[in-house]
């Protein structure tokens, strides 16, 4: 049910380009029965061609090693890929149940192991020594902070945990081999990098969705309450739980721009026509038994503390605003991703 707003704003707005079946390549994983049952499943509902699958042999657990994706995913999916591509268009990477969910930054090696311990004994040492100082400025106070700074750069430097990724994030830049490893990369899609010199060019990335959740029963009936919303219709009642009255939209910052987003989309909703729209101003979050029949929602912000508020129709879509909250789609906890699944 978890897909991005601005899909559902553009579904309800825009003219839609659909992908055709032919178009997707499926990627399972051939370790985990489940994927590969799972994965031809979709494609026989879907109608999507045999041989537009890839099995690729991975470990089952949701975060894989850099080393692992770089052999043993984005290789052999490269390789896959140029190949389909003399043949048909395929624009579309479906990931499916049992494919990981992420990946790790790059191990460090023996030597890099040794400088980060070394780095952290000096790092505490200064530490030390600045909690002993007064609130005063003391001689040699400010070339000690100087100095953990430069230790704390070159810290971060050497472990290289901006190196973690999504998957799937990696994947929408499989056919591309060059391009930075650390941090954020700009999408050239995104409408703000319209004529900007960017490292990705547009024809460079690929649309990447999955098809995953908690079980492979969850994931099934995904599928099949897909199919029937298709066949249908979506029904039920659209509602948007912003955490305040709908401010004015010159000098917004910070919090106060997603709220805004929110009460735009339930007023976008509401002007299409297909769905009763209900819009909570309220700082509370909506509770239980407070949203029957639940066919679009859009919320926020509970880190991490799923409330049960929805009845949820076959089909339906829900984005809860929160940072981390799709960390995992299979542990424990109460994280509104897999809950909401």
């Amino acid at each position: 049910m978890t897909r991005l707003l601005v899909l559902l704003l553009l579904a309800l707005s825009l003219p839609c380009f659909a992908l055709e079946a032919e178009e997707i390549l499926v990627v399972a994983n051939g370790n985990v029965e489940q994927s590969l049952r799972l994965a031809r499943y979709y494609m026989e509902k879907r109608r999507i061609p045999p041989g537009n699958l890839v099995v690729l042999n991975l470990t089952g657990n949701e975060i894989c090693s850099r080393a692992e994706y770089r052999q043993k995913v984005a290789a052999p999916l490269r390789s896959s890929l140029q190949k389909l591509r003399k043949e048909k268009t395929i624009r579309c990477l479906l990931t499916m149940f049992g494919i990981p969910l992420k990946i790790a930054p790059p191990r460090l090696t023996a030597a890099e192991s040794k400088k980060t311990a070394a780095l952290q004994q000096e790092m505490a040492a200064i530490r030390e020594k600045l909690q002993t100082k007064s609130g005063q400025l003391k001689t040699g106070e400010t070339s000690l902070r100087s100095r953990l700074s430069l230790l704390e750069q070159q810290y971060r430097e050497l472990k290289r945990n901006d190196q973690a990724a999504a998957l799937d994030s990696e994947l929408a830049l499989v056919l591309k081999q060059a391009y930075p490893r650390s941090g954020w990369v700009a999408n050239p899609l995104f409408v703000k990098s319209r004529g900007k010199n960017l490292a990705v060019a547009p024809s460079e990335v690929l649309l990447v969705s999955r098809l995953d959740g908690p079980s492979a029963t969850v994931v099934k009936r995904i599928i099949d309450d897909s199919l029937q919303a298709e066949a249908r219709g979506l029904r039920g009642t659209a509602y948007f739980d912003a955490r305040w009255p709908r401010p004015r939209p010159q000098g917004l910052e910070g919090y106060a721009v997603y709220d805004y987003s929110i009460h735009l989309a339930a007023e976008q909703t509401s002007r299409g026509g297909l769905l009763p729209v209900v819009l909570d101003e309220n700082e509370t979050l909506l509770g239980p038994g407070q949203a029957p029949q639940a066919a679009l929602y859009c919320g926020w912000y509970r880190l991490g503390r799923y409330l049960d508020a929805f009845d949820w129709q076959p089909g339906a879509i829900g984005y809860h605003i929160a940072s981390n909250e799709c960390h995992t789609l299979k542990g424990s906890g109460e994280l509104w991703c897999k809950r909401m699944l």
